[in-house]
């Protein structure tokens, strides 16, 4: 997918969604309907392209489901396997992950989607604005895991997660945990892809 097409579809994205971080299938159907596919290619484009199965398409997912929905009705074979990454933000937003770690003590469902961390209070709330949002390019210098049951995300001085951490007298980072290791080094694996590639492997 190039760097035009992606944009397009981004843009679009952002129009439907009206400040949600990921689109339902209802929100999405009328703009997939254009394609004039069979019902059996769409749903077998959206399974294809929810791959955490949680019946949304967020950002990027969204742009990979209307590039194979553009190039079937072109007459192209529907792909067994999503195509490799492109567009607009390199492989780095392309990382998606979603789950529930506590966060300032809390249970939080976060999402890790199009080079954003968002956290919201509870699954079903997806929806609706994020209580937190973290730009991981602009926000965070650092994934960094604590122990084996947590990790912090330590952020840029000029980011506005730093001064709100500062005035409230802790340090300029933002800890999050779970009771599960294995799902903690998953999140500590993508994260820190997301932000080395943000910030060009540095």
């Amino acid at each position: 997918m190039g760097g035009p097409e992606y944009a397009r579809y981004i843009q679009l994205f952002h129009s439907l969604c009206r400040g949600s971080w990921a689109l339902s299938r209802a929100q999405a159907e009328p703009t997939f309907s254009r394609a004039r596919l069979p019902r059996e290619d769409i749903d077998a484009v959206w399974a294809l392209c929810d791959t955490d199965g949680d019946g949304y398409l967020a950002r990027n997912e969204f742009a990979v489901a209307l590039h194979i929905a553009a190039a079937r009705y072109k007459g192209a074979a529907m792909p067994q396997q999503l195509p490799p990454s492109g567009g607009g933000g390199g492989d780095a937003e392309h990382v998606h992950r979603s789950g529930l770690l506590s966060a300032n003590k809390s249970k939080r469902w976060c999402v890790l989607s199009g080079g954003k961390l968002d956290v919201f209070d509870k699954k079903a709330d997806q929806t609706k604005p994020p209580k937190m949002s973290l730009d991981l390019r602009a926000d965070v210098s650092k994934v960094a895991r604590s122990d084996l049951k947590s990790f912090k995300l330590e952020l840029h001085p000029g980011s506005r997660h730093a001064k709100a951490a500062k005035s409230a007298g802790g340090s300029a980072s933002l800890l999050f945990s779970s009771d599960d290791n294995t799902e903690i080094s998953k999140w500590v694996n993508d994260l820190t892809k997301v932000v080395s590639g943000l910030h060009g492997g540095h």
